[in-house]
C-alpha cells in the first residue's frame, strides 16, 4: 500500500462529502490527530481497522482507499507467480479464491464473516 494513494483518496472523498478532518475523525471514532497524521503522511503504516473506519465513513471499501480495488484473483496469481520459484507457492488456489470473494463483500457481510471466524476460533480454544 502506498500512503500517497491513501492520502489522495481520503482527501478526495472528504471533499466529495464536504467534510473536514475533525468530522471524519469524529464519525470514524478516531483521534483527530491520528487522522491528521495520516493525511500529512506522518503515519507511515496506519492500521487496517482505522482505514476500515475511515472507509466506512467515506462510503467506500478499504481496497478503494489503498488502491487495490482493481486487483482480482488472476492479478494476485500473476504477481505471486512472478515472485516464486517453480517449486514454491505462496498461496493456494483456495486462498486466492477466498481473497477474491472477500473483496466482493460489502462491509456488513465482512463483519458477519469475521464474527463467524471468531466464533469458530473460540470453540477451538475450549
Amino acid at each position: 500500500m502506498t500512503n500517497e494513494h491513501l492520502i489522495r483518496e481520503i482527501t478526495r472523498r472528504m471533499e466529495e462529502k464536504g467534510i473536514g478532518q475533525k468530522r471524519l475523525a469524529l464519525e470514524a471514532d478516531l483521534k483527530e490527530t491520528y487522522v491528521r497524521d495520516i493525511l500529512k503522511g506522518k503515519s507511515k503504516r496506519p492500521d487496517v481497522f482505522s482505514i476500515g473506519r475511515l472507509a466506512q465513513v467515506l462510503g467506500c471499501s478499504i481496497e478503494e482507499l489503498v488502491g487495490l480495488s482493481t486487483v482480482n484473483a488472476s492479478q494476485v496469481r500473476s504477481s505471486v507467480d512472478s515472485f516464486k520459484s517453480p517449486s514454491q507457492s505462496l498461496y493456494t488456489e483456495e486462498e486466492i479464491a477466498i481473497v477474491d470473494l472477500w473483496r466482493s463483500l460489502v462491509p456488513n457481510q465482512r463483519e458477519h464473516l469475521i464474527g463467524l471466524f471468531e466464533a469458530i476460533a473460540d470453540r477451538r480454544a475450549v
